[in-house]
């Protein structure tokens, strides 16, 4: 009626036509997008899948004495304080101007969005959550 097979269907015409069909895996990690903190998971389970080494765009400037530790920061990214940044995701020329260390947050249209009390640290530790 939809002018669809469902899945079962396909299988079984594919089945009947004299085609082999066989199960493969293809999915390592179902990672849903729908949060902020999701992008920043998805963003840290792929620096983890590369090795861990941040990821530094184009004209990126950071602080004497800042430490990066498995974050990103996209293209014209700033840090302009000697903080250390630690699994963070930094947009394309956002400044960062505190004092303190940054972790698990997103940095984005000049805001911050904290996501420790959904994505866990790099150490795999994870913060109560808020409230």
């Amino acid at each position: 009626m939809r002018d669809e097979y469902e899945i079962t269907d396909a299988i079984q015409i594919f089945i009947d036509d004299g085609y082999k069909v066989r199960a493969l895996e293809i999915v390592k990690a179902d990672l849903n997008l729908t949060y902020p903190h999701d992008l920043l998971a998805l963003n840290l389970h792929v620096l983890r899948s590369r090795g861990g080494k941040p990821i530094v765009g184009k004209n990126v400037k950071i602080a004497k004495g800042a430490r990066i530790e498995s974050s990103i920061l996209m293209d014209g990214a700033e840090i302009a304080s000697p903080i250390e940044v630690r699994d963070s995701l930094i947009f394309p020329g956002e400044v960062v101007r505190r004092a303190r260390d940054l972790d698990r947050t997103i940095v984005v249209e000049s805001q911050e969005i904290d996501c420790r009390h959904a994505v866990p640290a790099s150490d795999g530790a994870a913060e109560e959550p808020l409230g």
